[in-house]
């Protein structure tokens, strides 16, 4: 009898163990990264606005952060690497990026993001 009962603690504490490290995931995050095309250097304190862009019959709702729940639109700077912060989303989702930088250059871009994974969009402006 107490080996059953120390079997059936045994495979309890297995089975916990086992849910819990599949529990644990890895952020869905994203970094956009803006170049100037003639150079390739990266471009400082650019303006990068992320939305989604609504297919031809419809709209479109937005997109989820981890800190703002649904938005539809939201606006980051880049750093002197020329890239932005980590942008943590709750969900995956194909986002539209719009560039300008300081000096008035342009370039669009796509960031598709990928379920607890890092994802890195590399806008070129011109």
């Amino acid at each position: 009898m107490k080996t059953i009962i120390k079997s059936t603690k045994l495979i309890l504490v297995v089975l916990l163990a086992i849910c819990f490290s599949s529990c644990s995931k890895n952020k869905t995050e994203g970094i956009v990264s803006v170049f100037n095309l003639s150079d390739n250097s990266p471009v400082n304190n650019a303006v990068v606005t992320l939305f989604i862009t609504p297919p031809a019959e419809g709209t479109a709702e937005g997109f989820y952060l981890c800190n703002d729940g649904l938005v539809q639109e939201m606006i980051y700077n880049t750093s002197i690497s020329g890239s932005t912060q980590k942008i943590c989303f709750k969900l995956p989702a194909v986002v539209s990026i719009s560039v300008r930088t300081p000096d008035g250059k342009t370039g669009v871009g796509t960031l598709n993001l990928k379920p607890e994974e890092t994802e890195t969009a590399i806008v070129k402006v011109n």
